[in-house]
């Protein structure tokens, strides 16, 4: 979860922050310590056909999982909308049952904002002392750039392919995640597997 979740949710704080983290400190943990070896996935959209069903399940291939599952991990950001270093943290398990959707919160002076969904994908709502909680419209100026594909997945995917085509044809282009920020990012991912003290990223 670390080198898939972590990294789309670092990379969300950094932009809406507009910066980068100076600390981290965390823990991962592997829940899972065995899983079921199946063969032929070769599209990411189809994996969820793959999966043994129950009754299945004792005839199957089981394998020891080397992955972890859950972490939390805490963060010092500097950014320019704030004067001292802003705490994020991030926690995830993939554990089931569960009681509450995946979500972030932005906790500013006078307020809150909260988006649900593990990428920020779902309903968006803003509170104020005044009116509590209101679900607000994602603005059309961003709706509108969106490629019209349902799928989060997908329309990711080819949002990042059309900036990365951009840049290389030295068009104007959104920020996207580069081959130097997969190497930040892993440089925190060995800390957090080690399991040390707090890791200045300077």
């Amino acid at each position: 979860r670390l080198n898939n979740n972590f990294t789309h949710k670092l990379s969300i704080v950094e932009h809406l922050l507009d910066g980068t983290p100076q600390q981290v400190i965390g823990t991962s943990r592997n829940d899972m310590e065995k899983a079921p070896i199946v063969s032929g996935v070769h599209h990411f959209l189809k994996r969820r056909e793959f999966i043994p069903s129950q009754d299945k399940l004792n005839s199957v291939e089981w394998g020891e999982v080397n992955a972890e599952w859950s972490y939390t991990i805490m963060a010092e950001f500097q950014s320019p909308y704030a004067l001292k270093p802003i705490s994020v943290l991030f926690k995830h398990s993939a554990l089931h049952p569960r009681f509450n959707d995946d979500h972030i919160v932005i906790y500013g002076e006078e307020g809150a904002i909260t988006i649900t969904g593990c990428y920020g994908q779902g309903d968006l709502f803003i509170y104020n002392s005044h009116t509590g909680w209101e679900k607000q419209s994602v603005p059309p100026h961003i709706a509108n750039q969106l490629p019209p594909i349902d799928d989060d997945t997908q329309r990711n995917w080819t949002v990042l392919m059309q900036e990365f085509v951009a840049s290389i044809q030295g068009l104007p282009h959104q920020p996207y995640q580069t081959f130097a920020d997969g190497w930040r990012y892993q440089d925190i991912i060995d800390h957090i597997r080690a399991n040390k003290a707090w890791y200045s990223t300077m």
